[in-house]
């Protein structure tokens, strides 16, 4: 049963996916890392925070980073595995973004 000729379309990789369990999923992560219960609650403070200043004295700032030595986020596992990194690699460049709405 050596066959050299075999070639995988992706109509086979699909059906062998499915009948081995085989889906596509998030292997690091941080689960349920959001608090969603307070968010109407937060909207309501912003709001009357925000009343008080001029429009042009309101800025908006957030954080990104590049994890240049991350590890793969996800991979082709059998449906039933489990795995899930809590502390991923932390070595990353930060930037600091803003900006305002004066004009």
């Amino acid at each position: 049963m050596n066959d050299i000729s075999f070639t995988a379309s992706d109509g086979w990789l699909e059906k062998f996916k499915t009948r081995n369990n085989i889906k596509f999923k998030n292997i690091q992560g941080e689960r349920a890392a959001t608090d969603l219960s307070n968010i109407s609650e937060f909207k309501t403070k912003f709001i009357e925070i925000a009343k008080k200043y001029k429009t042009q004295d309101i800025f908006n700032a957030d954080k990104t980073g590049l994890f240049y030595k991350a590890i793969l986020t996800k991979s082709l596992v059998n449906h039933d595995f489990e795995y899930l990194i809590k502390e991923g690699v932390k070595e990353r460049l930060t930037l600091l973004l803003g900006c305002s709405l004066r004009r």
